[in-house]
């Protein structure tokens, strides 16, 4: 087996039209974020009750505290809690983003409770922007109140409110850099909204239930460029060195999990691009052989390959009855489990 190390040279991939895809508008921010777990996302069908048989999150400790206590109106903030929809958690500290979605009720009581609480505004690419304490201070003295904001630990707060969403940062520096992104896709972040594009074709009307997002060097230590490695595929765009990973199938530069749930059935997927039918193909028989024996797995996955924009989509579907969601959902943790081990040995394309 040949031993590669990706070259990295920008180029654009041609731009397709974004659908309902709750996730598709912040791909923008998921490129941004490229390593590691880039995104978590959790909707619960049920709602965020403790007894959802599929909840996820939030894994915001703030947050978690206030979802899972409180209804209504919360008077710290304003924020409506029976109208949030999901949770999405982006990247880590100190640059993690913290975003509540929901219908525009969600977000028109936070104005002016934070302003209450001497919030400053701001604007930030159209969208208002409130904010309190220094860039990553943290309060303890105000710890102690239930704040879905603070992290539950008084961490610094830069609130924006936009169509649908609430966005919440540490510092003014990622906020401002943040809102300045979230524009229509283009280079890498159309390969997080072509990715996220394919997994909304084939959920059709199901409710998304949840999603990890994960950078490819997660799989094998290596951080490749998307757009470099789509284009020009693994061989073009790598080079022989000693030292390498050693390949076992075509690398992919993100991987996507969701489940999503209807009357009858709940699926667990996993969405892996490539700039090629031939390499998506190739991976997804690849994926199949090895998820069949991981753990819990029910039975093989079904394999489809769905084109969407100029990539192809390598796209493997595990289906259980809606009354096994709950293993569904605890199946899709323990695989999270194993990345963090460095143990998902279904999507390792690269071993040393």
């Amino acid at each position: 087996m040949r031993k590669f190390i990706a070259i990295c040279v920008a180029m654009a991939v041609p731009g397709i039209a974004l659908a309902d895809d709750p996730l598709v508008r912040f791909a923008p921010w998921f490129a941004a974020n490229p390593s590691g777990l880039v995104f978590h996302y959790s909707a619960p069908l049920e709602g965020f009750h403790l007894d959802a048989p599929t909840v996820q999150g939030p894994t915001d400790d703030g947050l978690r505290e206030v979802v899972f206590n409180q209804t209504g109106i919360d008077p710290v903030s304003g924020l409506d809690i029976d109208a949030i929809d999901g949770v999405l958690s982006i990247s880590g500290p100190p640059n993690d983003l913290l975003v509540l979605l929901g219908e525009q009720a969600l977000s028109a009581g936070i104005g002016p409770a934070l302003l209450r609480r001497d919030f400053e505004q701001h604007e930030i690419g159209g969208l208002p922007v409130f904010g309190m304490g220094d860039d990553h201070a943290m309060d303890f003295t105000g710890a102690s109140m239930a704040d879905p904001f603070d992290g539950g630990m008084g961490r610094a707060q830069r609130v924006a409110i936009g169509n649908g969403f609430v966005a919440v940062s540490r510092s003014w520096p990622s906020m401002t850099l943040a809102l300045k992104r979230l524009t229509k896709p283009k280079g890498a972040a159309m390969v997080w909204a072509n990715t996220l594009e394919a997994l909304d074709s084939a959920r059709g009307a199901a409710h998304l239930d949840a999603a990890w997002g994960w950078g490819g060097e997660s799989f094998a230590d290596t951080l490749f460029d998307p757009v470099e490695l789509l284009e020009r595929g693994p061989d073009a765009a790598q080079t022989v060195i000693e030292g390498g990973p050693e390949l076992l199938f075509p690398p992919f530069p993100i991987a996507i999990f969701t489940l999503d749930r209807d009357a009858t059935t709940a699926r667990l997927r996993i969405a892996l691009p490539y700039g090629g039918a031939e390499d998506a193909q190739v991976a997804a028989d690849y994926v199949a052989d090895k998820l069949a024996d991981f753990p819990l797995v029910p039975a093989a996955p079904r394999i489809d390959i769905v084109a969407q924009g100029n990539l192809s989509i390598a796209l493997l579907t595990l289906e259980f009855a809606e009354a096994e969601a709950r293993a569904a959902s605890e199946l899709m943790l323990d695989w999270v489990s194993a990345i963090y081990r460095r143990d998902f040995v279904p999507l390792q394309y690269g071993l040393f």
